[in-house]
């Protein structure tokens, strides 16, 4: 889902990255405001003759490596008469696309190569592998990963899953992801709903499981989505640590009976407690889970697919892999609720927030285990908002941050 956008209407297009000729994005400026960005004189020359000037930004060499600035992008809201919640960035270049991530509208990368798992730790809203890609996903409103999108409250679009290349010590795995999920670290933690859903369900407390049936049809949809063109024949999830609750027991039996496969978790186990992977790098990761899961059968000749909530490094997961495979597990397929996303750097020092409109705090989001809906509390003063109340009051200061109209 585009992180914070009310309604797209514009977008600022990194025109010289993206392999496509100039006249077709005559579509693109059919249905949306558009700025192009380029250092090149010849393709600025070319664009004024199709779009106009005013649609043209044309900047020096060495900005690229900048851009787009904070000064790029009020320039590019000022010629399209837009707020920044209203637009969004177009690029075919990672770099360009993780600079456009500290605002707050939306963010896509359209590239030929395949996406890795180092690609999606700082992850765009949409990530499109041909021109032709991004322009069906935005005809058909096609608007972020299709977790975010279930979890949003706008009601006609739609998502998509991606799958991601994971290596391994011996090969390269899909991970097909539903979604991003931004951690304590990050300024997006307590303004995305779908990384709130995830972290409180996991959660032991009120909100403990509450959201099962939604993430099984969740995980569903990517196992049927990989059985339109692969076998699958069993499922199961990360094993948890001993006395730990089982918190996948009620969604992996909803998986077997939606997809007709077979559950194979009560076979697959953790043998040992091992120490909390947070805070250890990658290597420290990988040597904590060593030889720490153990799996009692035969998977000859099966393939297998293997979900989790969050995937960090994919350390838990590649041991996972390497015991399932020990057991004669012919392909073994990862899907996941979110992939773990990088701090994040927000283009301001004032980080945006949902304040109390009472006593001025920052407040939480979370979800009522009643009618499964989230709603913004303050810890200072105890107010509660919805969840919509609490983005317009966020939308409109991000807004105001660039407000030139």
């Amino acid at each position: 889902m585009f992180r914070c956008i009310t309604e797209l209407k514009g977008l600022v297009v990194d025109v010289d990255s993206i392999y496509a000729e100039l006249n077709e994005w005559a579509w693109v400026f059919e249905k949306y405001q558009c700025v192009f960005i380029t250092s090149k004189e010849d393709n600025a020359r070319r664009l004024k003759v199709l779009y106009g000037e005013n649609c043209v930004n044309k900047i020096e060499d060495y900005l690229k490596f900048f851009s787009p600035s904070p000064a790029m992008h009020e320039e590019a809201l000022r010629r399209m008469n837009l707020k920044t919640t209203e637009i969004a960035y177009v690029t075919g270049d990672k770099e360009f696309c993780n600079n456009a991530m500290a605002f707050l509208c939306g963010a896509i990368w359209i590239t030929k190569e395949k996406i890795t798992y180092e690609d999606v730790s700082i992850a765009p809203d949409l990530i499109c592998q041909t021109f032709a890609s991004f322009k069906a996903r935005l005809e058909e409103r096609v608007y972020g990963f299709y977790g975010e999108v279930i979890f949003s409250t706008e009601g006609d679009v739609k998502g998509y899953i991606l799958p991601v290349m994971l290596e391994t010590d011996e090969e390269f795995l899909y991970v097909f992801m539903l979604g991003r999920y931004f951690g304590y670290s990050h300024y997006m933690n307590q303004l995305h709903p779908y990384s709130s859903a995830i972290y409180l369900n996991k959660r032991e407390g009120r909100a403990f499981g509450v959201l099962d049936e939604r993430f099984a049809k969740l995980y569903s949809a990517a196992v049927n989505r990989i059985k339109k063109s692969k076998q699958v024949d069993a499922v199961c999830s990360v094993p948890v640590r001993p006395g730990k609750q089982e918190r996948f027991r009620n969604i992996l039996q909803r998986i077997a009976s939606l997809c007709e496969v077979e559950d194979i978790s009560s076979k697959f186990y953790c043998v040992s407690d091992y120490p909390t992977q947070k805070n250890l790098s990658e290597t420290a990761r990988k040597e904590n889970v060593k030889g720490i899961f153990q799996y009692k059968g035969d998977l000859n000749g099966k393939n297998v697919v293997i979900i989790d909530d969050i995937v960090t490094t994919g350390a838990t997961i590649k041991e996972c892999i390497k015991k399932l495979k020990q057991c004669g597990a012919d392909n073994v397929y990862i899907v996941a609720l979110g992939v773990n996303q990088k701090k994040g750097t927000y283009w301001s020092s004032t980080v945006p927030q949902v304040s109390c409109q009472e006593c001025g705090e920052k407040m939480n989001l979370f979800i009522n285990s009643m009618n499964k809906q989230f709603f913004y509390s303050c810890p200072g003063c105890n107010k509660t908002v919805s969840y919509e109340e609490g983005n317009k009051l966020l939308c409109n200061q991000v807004n105001s941050e660039f407000d030139i109209i």
